[in-house]
């Protein structure tokens, strides 16, 4: 098993070495930048702290240099069209106060000469909040380390760091917090991303020549599906070697996928913007910039991805390094003025490891439960690893445990009362009744 995953790391690695890394930027202010320019779209994937005002007065200069064609902001489908409406309306209710950036957003796509499409990305928050619950319901000892954490987060360029002390400290706080979301993120701006090419017709299937019954139709349709997929699989493994330029390596050549319609020309460059926290930026740049030109990826998410996987085997895309470090550099410039998180040694003081205290009780469930997994671990492998299905992990990811906040009571207050106050009061009471 050892020498199974050994090989399966040394072959992702040998894949990363052929995707082009994103140009990432730590700024001032608790910001993040990771742009990377996959096909013709030019990602920019901007981690911002959350409820910073001078963080939204330097969006609102980025949104008006780098005009993007679509937005799309780590919120869950309520939280957006809360904000949304109350941005629209003036502030009747105050969210926007509580998070000016994505308002800051809104008010940019509500002008009229602003048509950007806008569209929530994250996890629902009930599905987030039970995880995590039977997350550290499973590993106690974790939550009474994970009390140091609660409304901290890094400062500057220590994001990073923090991130990782967060990792090495608390492994399950960290895989639903973080990891879990990176993942859901990515797969949705891959969903949207797909879906725009569909607006332009590309990909799209060609009209049967008559009027079929519903049946014969979803049966077509079906067995259609399923011979483009084993055709994409095929393709990725005959055009590993093939130089990318020849005709013979385009997927516009295989007989299954030359029924569905594309452009004439490669489509000209579309820029997106991708708002969240500071430190999903990095997780949110190696997913997308791993998943966009990994055609094995693709390929066996044809069914989901037919568009992707065609835009990308249609054309040869050149690597576009200068592209990625010249939006970066654009969001750099946005940001200039703004104010800096603080000096060297208040950074260097918040990247430092604190002192973990635990009192008796703490320790008595660190005893009684010794936690493994606070250790460095591995980097996840994410979309690289084979057999990796976006609808599959999606459905995983958005599943939501029963609550487990009664076992909390019962385990927190429930047991204490009864250990030190029931049980001592009725050994008085009997004692005294003897005497």
């Amino acid at each position: 098993q050892q020498t199974a995953d050994a090989a399966r790391r040394l072959a992702c690695f040998c894949l990363m070495l052929q995707l082009p890394l994103a140009a990432r930027r730590s700024l001032p202010g608790q910001l993040e930048v990771a742009a990377l320019a996959p096909q013709h779209w030019r990602l920019l994937v901007l981690g911002i702290s959350h409820g910073s005002t001078a963080g939204a007065s330097g969006l609102r200069k980025l949104l008006e240099v780098f005009r993007p064609a679509a937005v799309y902001l780590e919120l869950d489908r309520k939280d957006f069209a809360a904000l949304r409406q109350d941005t629209l309306s003036g502030g009747e209710l105050g969210l926007a106060k509580t998070s000016p950036e994505c308002a800051a957003v809104f008010s940019w796509a509500s002008s009229t000469a602003n048509a950007a499409e806008l569209f929530p990305v994250d996890r629902e928050q009930l599905a987030t909040r039970r995880r995590l619950g039977q997350q550290l319901l499973m590993h106690p000892s974790q939550f009474l380390q994970a009390r140091r954490y609660y409304g901290a987060s890094g400062l500057g360029h220590a994001v990073g760091a923090w991130r990782r002390q967060l990792q090495d400290e608390c492994p399950a706080l960290h895989k639903v917090l973080f990891e879990e979301r990176d993942e859901f993120m990515a797969y949705q701006v891959l969903l949207r991303l797909d879906a725009r090419l569909a607006r332009t017709g590309h990909g799209c299937h060609a009209a049967p020549g008559g009027l079929e019954p519903l049946g014969l139709t979803l049966n077509r349709r079906a067995n259609e599906e399923t011979a483009r997929l084993g055709a994409a699989l095929r393709w990725t493994l005959d055009t590993s070697g093939m130089d990318p330029c020849s005709a013979a390596a385009s997927l516009g050549s295989v007989k299954e996928w030359a029924t569905m319609t594309r452009q004439s020309e490669a489509p000209d460059p579309e820029r997106i913007l991708v708002l969240c926290g500071s430190a999903h930026a990095e997780g949110l740049g190696r997913h997308l910039g791993a998943m966009l030109q990994n055609r094995r990826f693709l390929a066996e998410n044809a069914a989901l991805l037919p568009r992707l996987l065609l835009n990308e085997g249609s054309w040869h895309w050149p690597q576009e390094e200068d592209e990625a470090e010249n939006m970066a550099s654009c969001a750099e410039e946005a940001f200039r003025n703004l104010a800096s998180a603080g000096s060297e040694p208040e950074v260097a003081a918040a990247c430092a490891p604190a002192s973990i205290s635990l009192g008796p009780l703490a320790r008595l469930v660190a005893w009684l439960w010794p936690s493994s997994e606070i250790r460095r671990a591995d980097p996840p492998l994410g979309p690289l690893s084979a057999g990796v299905f976006v609808h599959e992990r999606l459905r995983e990811l958005s599943q939501k445990p029963l609550p487990v906040w009664p076992i909390f009571v019962m385990g927190y207050v429930g047991v204490p009362l009864l250990v030190f106050v029931i049980i001592p009061a009725n050994i008085d009471i009997r004692w005294l009744q003897i005497g």
